[in-house]
């Protein structure tokens, strides 16, 4: 990948007659990259945002715990929770926020320079970036889950059982894994497109939020539908008013859940070897 420096009319990124011809290793390079992009995300402001909006679970596990329990058991509560608020807004929140600006800021920022002038992999880059912010975004969410849990569990021990164990770890390991689908997604759309938040927003909400849920095959296509097929536990469903009303719509296609988990990982490989690929590839001016 090359991109022009419009100040000396020179290429950056590309090759250099001074440059060493030995780029390092890949995996030395991810390690680097991502080691120095988790420290940047850390201390900025985002986190302290995004920190405030995973309180909303928070808050409702304390009203739950003061009003609801005698109307509402802690398995059914944590699976509305699990499927309302973390899968349809708080993944899609943390994700969008995280995956636009994993390399977009860099673009943005016209800091490509210090990356482009080392013997550095651009896929290594893209790579270690996306990694990083994957980490961050995973751990602000599987932060906010255990605390839910631990507010849950406290001084109410009987809630504790087998099913809602399983509900639990359910829907732990599903949060995590969307929010590692969704970054890619959002990476690859920091890196192609000059205005990713908007394209972000529209996905979500026009592609995602909408097509999962129409009366048609169709919403196989969408990340949201092979999410929602590995909740082994439905009880997300029994509160809400879109299934209500979709249980009079919709048509219900099966696909075994080890099928969903695969197309998942599959989409979450393809995503990233394409925001790479055209993190590689693009030109950038940098002035």
């Amino acid at each position: 990948m090359s991109a022009v420096d419009p100040a000396q009319g020179t290429v950056v990124g590309g090759s250099r007659p001074d440059a060493p011809d030995r780029v390092l290793p890949v995996v030395q390079t991810v390690g680097l990259v991502y080691g120095a992009a988790v420290l940047e995300l850390v201390r900025r402001k985002r986190l302290v945002f995004l920190g405030l909006a995973l309180l909303l679970p928070l808050l409702l596990t304390v009203v739950w715990r003061i009003y609801g329990m005698d109307h509402l058991d802690a398995t059914r509560f944590f699976a509305n929770l699990g499927g309302m608020i973390y899968l349809k807004a708080l993944v899609y929140l943390v994700s969008l926020f995280y995956g636009v600006p994993a390399v977009h800021d860099e673009i943005e920022g016209h800091t490509l320079v210090y990356l482009f002038t080392r013997p550095l992999s651009k896929m290594a880059i893209f790579v270690g970036r996306l990694l990083a912010v994957q980490t961050v975004a995973g751990l602000l969410l599987a932060a906010s889950l255990a605390v839910c849990f631990l507010l849950m569990i406290v001084g109410n021990t009987a809630a504790i059982d087998l099913e809602f164990i399983e509900v639990y770890t359910n829907y732990f390991l599903v949060v995590l894994l969307a929010v590692f689908c969704y970054t890619a997604v959002f990476a690859l759309m920091g890196t192609a497109f000059k205005k990713p938040l908007v394209w972000g927003v529209l996905y979500i909400f026009a592609w995602e939020t909408s097509v999962s849920v129409i009366p048609a095959r169709l919403q196989m296509w969408t990340l949201e539908w092979h999410l929602r097929n590995l909740i082994l536990h439905q009880q997300d469903v029994a509160a809400s008013l879109n299934r209500f009303v979709l249980q009079f719509l919709s048509v219900d296609y099966a696909m075994p859940w080890w099928g969903s988990l695969a197309i998942l990982l599959a989409a979450l490989s393809i995503f990233t070897l394409a925001g790479g690929w055209v993190f590689s590839r693009k030109e950038y001016l940098l002035g």
